[in-house]
């Protein structure tokens, strides 16, 4: 209460409901003299109100890369039952070979993906614009690290490894039509 007179105290204590933990921190770190003690726990409360609102930024960003990774999974998963129903269609002669296709299927896309398949779908100079039909810059994601001077910063993890799944899906469905044909 150092900072307070005992009136300024008795009504910023009122004002936060009772809670001399706040209180306390009112007085010893805003001029209640000066400001009086309802526009001090006001800025005290904005305070509050701009911390909380930054922690739930961060919960909501959280919260949306968990969304995103968890379909990019079940899409992946996705892989197993295009494989089952490839080597279900196929002569039992066959089935390692479907299996083996799919997961090289998989391991290709990532690295094509990862090579031109980001740069195609996302990639132009910041700036610029692009061309609004094929992207044509950050191949092999060169310009991705997010190194100071770096047109487009640091690379969103999940959302590539959520194109990347689709992509992956797709190369195993065209890949799985032509089985034994």
């Amino acid at each position: 209460m150092s900072g307070c007179s005992n009136s300024d105290y008795s009504r910023v204590l009122q004002l936060v409901g009772n809670s001399a933990v706040d209180a306390s921190s009112i007085c010893n770190g805003l001029a209640v003299a000066s400001l009086g003690p309802d526009a001090a726990v006001t800025q005290w409360m904005v305070g509050q109100l701009r911390q909380t609102q930054d922690e739930l930024k961060q919960v909501e960003h959280g919260l949306d890369v968990s969304f995103v990774l968890t379909s990019a999974y079940q899409v992946f998963v996705m892989q197993l039952g295009f494989a089952l129903f490839a080597a279900g269609v196929v002569r039992p002669k066959n089935i390692v070979s479907i299996f083996l296709k799919n997961f090289f299927d998989t391991c290709i896309a990532g690295i094509a993906f990862y090579l031109i398949g980001y740069a195609f779908a996302f990639g132009t100079r910041s700036g610029t614009g692009g061309n609004g039909f094929i992207g044509y810059w950050d191949f092999a994601l060169s310009a991705t690290d997010g190194r100071p001077g770096q047109p487009s910063g640091p690379l969103p993890w999940h959302l590539f490894v959520w194109n990347w799944s689709f992509c992956s899906a797709a190369t195993t469905i065209l890949s799985g039509s032509i089985a034994e044909r």
